[in-house]
């Protein structure tokens, strides 16, 4: 910095006032600071008789900024190193002082404000006068110069000599005890390193030598004795249901023993008020016994105040139970420090014992209830997979959380029970965001008072997620955590940057599992496609990671007896194993913290590892998982082989070694290894080959191979998206990828691998030969002739389906979940043939000459086409995340490889679609087959693929095949949509000519019309707001003659607004939603099955503020997407919109449900009757398929019994109704009704006997007569 000052003559000559200009960062040039920060490490020097100094830098001039440098005055140098600028001085005359310290006058009481906190005070050294700006310094100036350490050590019992010191001088000060007595010359330490530290040094010759704890003991202070322990507080503990009577009888017991050994019983250990950390309390409890864990007849037990938990180091502490010492500290606790103690629960004594165990002294629930509770959370609080933008906004933490609910959803029947009031479980929880943490928060819960179960908040939409009711993350937090996972980022590693960003410490494993059950109740789709291959890949290029797995438990990597392999152990069902470990997951939030057990944890067997494929792509749910059968052998426990075995394995080795072994060789080797020997020679090869994955066993060969045991076996496609992946217990083998391709709907032609030999031979035998073929899937027949021109690279084939390899996906398929199997024609290539090729790295280091047939590069034509190193690139990525994924737990492994395989699939299919959308400008969508189409500029979708295209994305007007018509039948449809117009809205123009889009935006509009009455609820049709919006694009705003259809409306009143987006304006569209905007309660809500346009644009809310101007101001309205009907098709939006219209018509409020086809299929023919006024509802309801004998409670969807002539209840006292439901029609009765009183068992409502009217003669009585006209009260009263 040219012009800058460096040296001065006194401290009076600093520049103060401004930004400090020695800094690079902006600081205030303070008196302090300069003190602080530049004048105490300046360097004295004489200049011509003149005492000198010059100021160290901190700017951006040095290379390293990253340390402060000096500036030389005289030749403008810059030097980095303090000797090597004395040095310099020096060659310009300069005498280097020794003078150190600063004589600039004492700080004001204002500029001491501005001392930055982390040199805001002097700690003094306790052995010399030096001075440091932390405590840190300080400890570490006296352990490095005075060879003293400054952690505190305290004395614990004075007739045995035991003391308590910091086992670590580094990070949390977690204590140790160690002994040193002389009246009992017992001298040691209860650390393990440092008896071995002192037994060597006992052999070296050095006998006196003591650890760094013991030389601690000449500074401990003297003995306080610590607050003795009270029955009448183990008595409170015990009324309050805070100890069970046996606990309170073992700990009062070994308080006794202490007082008679003449020692104290806890002594408490604060660390806090030595300047440590205080989120921790140690208790040095007595045992009276010696043990590893209690050398000196104490132990150790910690609080974690954070998270209100508790440990101890002695054996009998575990998990779910704490053992006594614990009571003795949580004794201590409630007598003295009570406040530390975050809930006190009131219980009574009898379940003391069940609950006493919980963490955070929490409610434990059943197993049922939680069964019960998780099932709500997976089947209605799903949340979506893509995250709106506002909700990934920071919003305000309230100060209390609520469930959203009213009524039971866990009592079955139509009338529910009334849930109880709000009920706080704790006023402590603690709320993570990404910019602040709120403690303190009050989360409440309602319970049903029939069954018991309880329902919590659960509310994404507010913008948190209830982890256990403790701890809550925002949905902000949950969507970084979740994009630092797509990156590769491992979610200890985002914490530790948020506790620097939020200055404050996370509790890492609470908040990790909070977003493993984030992740697990979020609704991810998993469909493992490639946008350009659709569901069935021409080539797939698998590979195994060995690198990327858990550590196994030893006893579960034995090798498996062949007794004990059951047929059901060689499948899977993926859809139950994969669901079953979703609900561990959530129900961890029901389970953390008490001392419930998760009912959805199981042992982790063979069949735990289950494979994933996605759902169009695979066979079915089950599928083939025979990793069991790895190398098994009848002489598995043999010790008579045991002696024998490295003869044996070098035989094998030999075996395999040779490039063509004899048959009666194999034969010889499978009898002395106890593996069968029938079949071919392949055959055989294939189980000797697994053999070596086995390293108890064969330990040469597996060091040799490197198998390591476990690891992930994936299959992707030539565009690197995976469509199968595994984790495995052993190093993969051909059976895995045996496995992988029987898992598959249509299997690829080409397969490529490094173990591509072996793969066709074991495939071929599980499929008698009829999978890879011709020539065992080489690419021409292994005559003597191709196998030398394979090996002088003079072969090179040619096949008539390589250049339909570039083809993204093939024809849209009408029948996506036909399939084809093992012998049918690829829908890509339309070949039968198969073949099993090597990738690159490995092809041409082959041993057996016929392998050579297996390269790709015998095909010229491919190889510019495939990249047979996508799987190695594959598993490079893999590895920037295997440093987190190898850590976890064996659940939270399989669960973060799916998901870190579907956001790689995601990424790359996100990125060509985005690519291809821009291309087409908008004429870009996901056909039914998975494959991306492309439409040109304002052409047509073909009607063959318009109703199979999803509605995500911009195409042409939506077409519902139950209203498609021909051109001749355009007028009539036309009457008939005006025929059921109602008279309120026959000055509507609804005309098809008058405005040309297809029939079907005519059928919603009409049907909404139908169902807005005049009063209270208005219509209007998807084109007006296309008017208003040509009115806003053209002049700014909406004209008054496109205002005249609102002139009459009421403030109060309901708009049913449908809408026709997914174009890239108004005028286009392929998708229906509907927008109500309710006067009365100042709301907009938005109805969208696909969740896909779940808030209006900013550009949209300016339209309606526009339009609406004149009866409500609708910039202080708010906008909600309530719970609705899903679909997953596409082409029923335009049902859920008129489903929807009729719900808000008639106030019934809808539970988040995906509808089934044949649900759909009934509301159509509902809709589209009742728009036709010449088709009577009840024609329509009699050709719904059903049952041949109907059961008169389904057709009224209530109990029948349960009206009377006076229209009250037969049981008016009773409130809280129990429903029974009929095995046969589903239907439900009140359980007095029926005469029922166990539920147990099956039950029939007499739906299937001969009933005395049939269904036409029910509906016309009913119609008719009413109820009365079937029953009486008299005959109800008989029949009961």
């Amino acid at each position: 910095m040219s012009g800058t000052q460096y040296v001065f003559e006194t401290p009076s000559d600093l520049p103060t006032g401004g930004d400090c200009r020695y800094c690079r960062q902006k600081t205030a040039a303070t008196q302090v600071h300069m003190t602080q920060k530049h004048l105490r490490y300046a360097i004295y020097f004489k200049e011509d008789g003149k005492e000198k100094f010059v100021i160290p830098c901190l700017c951006n001039e040095a290379r390293d900024t990253k340390r402060s440098h000096w500036h030389c005055q005289k030749c403008k140098n810059v030097v980095t190193r303090t000797n090597n600028f004395k040095v310099h001085l020096k060659k310009h005359g300069c005498h280097v002082t020794d003078r150190s310290d600063t004589q600039g006058p004492a700080p004001t009481e204002k500029d001491e404000a501005d001392v930055p906190r982390e040199t805001s005070g002097h700690f003094k050294c306790h052995y010399c006068d030096s001075t440091f700006a932390t405590s840190a310094n300080v400890r570490r100036h006296e352990r490095e110069r005075h060879a003293v350490t400054s952690d505190p050590i305290f004395c614990v019992d004075t007739q045995r000599g035991i003391f308590v010191t910091a086992k670590n001088a580094r990070g949390q000060r977690v204590p140790v005890h160690l002994c040193k007595s002389t009246t009992s010359q017992v001298i040691g330490c209860e650390a393990q390193d440092c008896r071995d530290f002192m037994a060597l040094a006992n052999i070296s010759g050095k006998p006196g030598v003591e650890c760094e704890h013991l030389a601690r003991v000449p500074f401990a202070p003297a003995y306080k004795q610590p607050e003795q322990l009270l029955m009448e507080a183990i008595l409170a503990m015990a009324d309050k249901g805070l100890i069970s009577t046996e606990r309170q009888r073992e700990c009062a017991q070994t308080n006794e023993e202490a007082r008679a050994d003449g020692a104290c019983t806890v002594y408490p250990i604060f660390y806090e008020q030595y300047g440590f950390s205080g989120r921790y309390i140690f208790f040095s409890i007595y045992t009276g016994r010696k043990e590893s864990w209690s050398v000196y007849g104490r132990t150790l037990v910690t609080f974690d105040k954070t998270m209100g938990k508790w440990s101890c180091q002695c054996s009998s502490s575990k998990k779910v139970h704490r053992c006594g010492h614990i009571y003795l500290a949580l004794w201590w606790t409630f007598q003295y420090k009570k406040e530390l103690l975050v809930e006190e629960r009131e219980t009574s004594g009898s379940g003391a014992e069940e609950t006493e165990h919980s963490e955070g002294l929490s409610k434990a629930f059943t197993e049922d209830q939680i069964v019960a509770m998780t099932d709500y959370l997976w089947q209605t609080k799903r949340i979506p997979e893509v995250l709106p933008l506002q909700l990934k906004q920071p919003v305000p933490v309230p100060d209390r959380f609520e469930p959203a609910e009213l009524v039971c959803p866990y009592c079955p029947g139509p009338t529910p029970p009334d849930l109880s009031d709000c009920t706080a479980v704790t006023t402590n929880a603690t709320v993570y965001g990404l910019y602040r943490v709120k403690k303190g928060v009050t989360v409440a819960v309602r319970t049903c008072p029939i069954c018991g179960k309880q329902v919590r908040f659960q509310e994404y939409q507010t913008g948190f997620h209830n982890f256990n009711n403790k701890i809550l993350l925002s949905i902000p937090l949950c969507s970084m955590l979740t994009s630092a996972v797509r990156n590769n980022t491992a979610i200890g590693r985002f914490l530790s940057m948020l506790e620097d960003h939020l200055e404050l410490k996370i509790h890492h494993n609470t908040l990790r599992k909070a977003f493993f059950h984030f992740s697990a109740i979020t609704n991810y789709s998993y469909s493992y496609c490639c946008n350009r291959c659709g569901h069935n890949p021409p080539v797939l290029i698998a590979d195994g990671n060995w690198k990327t797995a858990f550590d196994l438990p030893v006893n579960l990597l034995k090798r498996p007896s062949c007794d004990n392999i059951q047929t059901a152990a060689l499948t899977v069902n993926i859809d139950d194993q994969w669901t079953q470990l979703q609900k561990q997951l959530i129900a961890a939030g029901f389970c953390d913290g008490t001392s419930s057990k998760n009912p959805f944890c199981r042992e982790l067997d063979y069949s735990a590892f289950a494979p994933w494929v996605g759902e169009f792509s695979r066979v079915g749910p089950v599928l083939p998982k025979t990793e069991v059968l790895k190398g098994l052998s009848k002489q598995l426990n043999s010790t008579e082989k045991s002696t024998a075995s490295f003869p044996i394995e070098d035989a094998l080795f030999r075996v395999l070694d040779t490039k063509k072994p004899q048959k009666a060789e194999l034969v010889q080797a499978c009898a002395e290894l106890g593996v069968s020997a029938e079949g071919s020679q392949a055959d055989i090869l294939n189980r000797l080959e697994e053999l070596v994955l086995y390293k108890e066993i064969y330990p040469k060969m597996f060091v040799k191979l490197q198998k390591a045991g476990g690891g992930v076996l994936h299959a992707g496609c030539m565009h690197s998206v995976v469509y199968y992946c595994c984790p495995l217990w052993w190093q993969e083998s051909a059976r895995d990828h045996a496995d992988a391709l029987l898992s598959l709907r249509i299997p690829p032609t080409i397969y490529i691998s490094d173990i591509a030999g072996r793969v066709a031979r074991h495939t071929n035998n599980r499929t008698k030969q009829q999978f890879f073929q011709p020539n065992d899937g080489r690419l021409c027949e292994a005559t003597p002739e191709n196998i030398r021109k394979a090996e002088q690279k003079n072969l090179h084939l040619s096949f008539p389906w390589v250049r339909k390899l570039q083809q993204l996906g093939g024809p849209v398929q009408s029948t996506p979940g036909v399939n084809a199997g093992t012998r049918g024609p690829h829908p890509i290539t339309g070949t039968k043939d198969r073949y099993s090729l090597y990738d690159r790295f490995h092809q041409s280091n082959q041993k057996r000459a016929e392998e050579k047939l297996r390269s790709l590069d015998l095909v010229p034509d491919m190889t510019g086409i495939i990249n047979t190193s996508m799987a190695e690139q594959l598993n490079k990525e893999l590895a920037n995340s295997r440093y987190f994924l190898c850590q976890l737990k064996d659940i939270h492994f399989m669960f973060m490889l799916r998901l870190v395989f579907h956001m790689h699939n995601q990424r790359i299919n996100n990125t060509f679609f985005e690519k291809m959308y821009r291309l087409t400008k908008g004429q870009a969508s996901i056909a039914v087959n998975g494959t991306v189409c492309l439409f040109g500029d304002g052409g047509e979708i073909p009607e063959d693929v318009a109703s199979k295209v999803s509605p995500g994305h911009a195409v042409s007007d939506a077409d519902i095949p139950v209203f498609k018509t021909e051109e001749e039948e355009e007028e009539t449809t036309e009457e008939h949509l005006q025929t059921a117009i109602p008279e309120s809205h026959a000055g509507t123009p609804f005309s098809v000519k008058l405005f040309p889009i297809q029939a079907e935006n005519e059928m919603v509009n009409c049907r909404i019309a139908q169902l807005a009455d005049g009063d209270k609820f208005m219509a209007l049709p998807t084109y007006e707001f296309i008017c208003w919006w040509r009115d806003f694009h053209t002049v700014g705003s909406v004209l008054d003659r496109n205002k005249i259809i609102l002139k009459n409306l009421h403030p109060e009143a309901v708009v049913l607004f449908p809408r026709v987006v997914g174009g890239s304006t108004p005028e286009s569209g392929n998708h229906f939603i509907l927008w109500v905007l309710d006067g009365h309660k100042e709301q907009i809500r938005v109805y969208d099955s696909m969740k896909l346009y779940c808030h209006p644009k900013d550009w949209e809310l300016d339209v309606l503020r526009q339009a609406f101007e004149g009866t409500w101001d609708l910039s202080k309205w708010t906008i909600h997407y309530p719970q609705q009907w899903l679909q997953k098709d596409s082409h029923n939006c335009g049902v859920f919109v008129c489903t929807m219209a009729e719900m808000e018509v008639t106030e019934i409020e809808a539970r988040q449900e995906t509808l089934t086809a044949h649900q759909l299929q009934y509301l159509r023919r509902y809709h589209a009757t009742s728009i036709m006024s010449t088709v009577m509802l009840e024609e329509v309801l009699l050709s719904v398929e059903q049952n041949e004998k109907q059961c008169m409670a389904e057709d009224l969807n209530v109990c029948v019994f349960q009206s009377v002539e006076s229209g009250g209840k037969i049981y008016p006292e009773v409130k809280n109704l129990l429903w029974l439901q009929c095995d046969s029609c589903k239907g439900w009765l009140h359980m007095a009704c029926a005469g029922v009183e166990d539920t147990k068992g099956r039950f029939s409502c007499g739906c299937r006997n001969k009933l005395p009217f049939n269904v036409d003669t029910t509906l016309q009585i009913l119609h008719q007569h009413g109820m009365e006209g079937l029953t009486n009260l008299e005959e109800i009263r008989a029949s009961i």
